[in-house]
């Protein structure tokens, strides 16, 4: 599945998605929050011409529509509760899959987190189905918003765990999960840690990237792969050569453990050459257990030798930590 942005020409193709959403809703006891037709037509034309409304493309077929933007949403400036911070944000609306419970929607939210780590949405008090999805994905209840029309919601945020900034050197510097197109700039940092970029780039893809950014400057970056539901693996973890042994590593490694733990992940495992010097003490002290070794891991799957301080990689071990034990 991908995301796309939509157009005017694909609005008759939409509008039956949020009939059919409508439907679902009020055969699941919530009848009132989209009643009357909304969104309109009328709405959803302004959401294509700003550029806010968006398609999940499964294939050639339209599995999900929403509404995605950034900046401040006049409806979340009071709230009855509390927000989690104050931070700019991103906003979703409007969203709505074809087949609801086969995880499209949760692939479009972390989609958009993707876009902004800060993320505010409402629904309807009876709208179950998205409460659930929403707290799947690591999202916090906030308190309750009011529409334009005085009609209450459920207020919920993401938001990542505030930066742990180590030393001077951090100065400025800022937690955030990068995007895709910062790959290139994040290439330099990630063939540090794995010199193969064919290895790197196949797995980037698949992947969620936390790290310290100073502007536009990554300073350091940890990589995971999601494996299977409540499972990842740290595959990358790299820090700019002039804040090594300042503690850097340690601070991005727990907040990236709490920001996991956010998504759902209840387990990380993490895999180092089995070569002289090898961080393996540096994941123990962060929680990790030694689980096995793999033999001739490097061997098999890389292209080309690869050396760690002029050994050649032969072997791989494994770690395992369990986050609800360690955060």
């Amino acid at each position: 599945m991908h995301i796309v942005k939509a157009t005017a020409k694909q609005l008759p193709l939409i509008l039956p998605i949020y009939e059919q959403a409508r439907r679902f809703m009020a055969r699941n006891g919530n009848a009132d929050q989209w009643g009357n037709g909304y969104p309109s037509a009328e709405l959803l034309r302004g959401d294509i011409t700003r550029g806010h409304l968006y398609i999940c493309l499964d294939g050639t077929d339209i599995a999900a529509v929403f509404c995605f933007r950034t900046g401040n949403d006049p409806t979340y400036a009071h709230i009855d509760g509390a927000w989690l911070n104050s931070l700019p944000y991103g906003v979703i609306h409007r969203l709505a899959a074809v087949r609801p419970g086969k995880g499209v929607a949760s692939f479009c939210i972390q989609w958009c987190l993707s876009q902004c780590p800060n993320l505010r949405i409402d629904t309807h008090e009876k709208n179950i189905p998205m409460q659930k999805v929403l707290l799947k994905n690591g999202f916090v209840y906030c308190g309750i918003i009011r529409t334009d029309d005085g009609t209450p919601r459920r207020a919920y945020q993401f938001s990542l765990p505030q930066p742990l900034i180590p030393s001077s050197g951090m100065a400025a510097a800022h937690f955030t999960l990068f995007a895709p197109k910062d790959y290139p700039s994040l290439l330099p940092l990630l063939l540090e840690a794995d010199p193969c970029e064919s290895v790197v780039k196949n797995y980037f893809t698949h992947s969620l990237v936390w790290g310290y950014q100073r502007g536009q400057e990554p300073l350091a970056e940890a990589c995971v792969q999601p494996l299977a539901p409540g499972l990842a693996e740290l595959k990358n973890l790299a820090i700019r050569a002039d804040l090594r042994g300042q503690g850097v590593g340690r601070a991005l490694c727990l907040s990236v453990f709490s920001a996991c733990q956010g998504r759902g992940f209840v387990q990380l495992i993490v895999g180092t050459a089995d070569v002289p010097g090898h961080p393996g003490p540096f994941y123990q002290k962060l929680g990790f257990s030694f689980e096995r070794k793999e033999k001739d891991f490097f061997l098999r799957r890389y292209p080309h030798p690869i050396y760690d301080n002029g050994r050649l990689c032969r072997d791989m071990l494994f770690f395992r930590l369990e986050l609800r034990d360690n955060i």
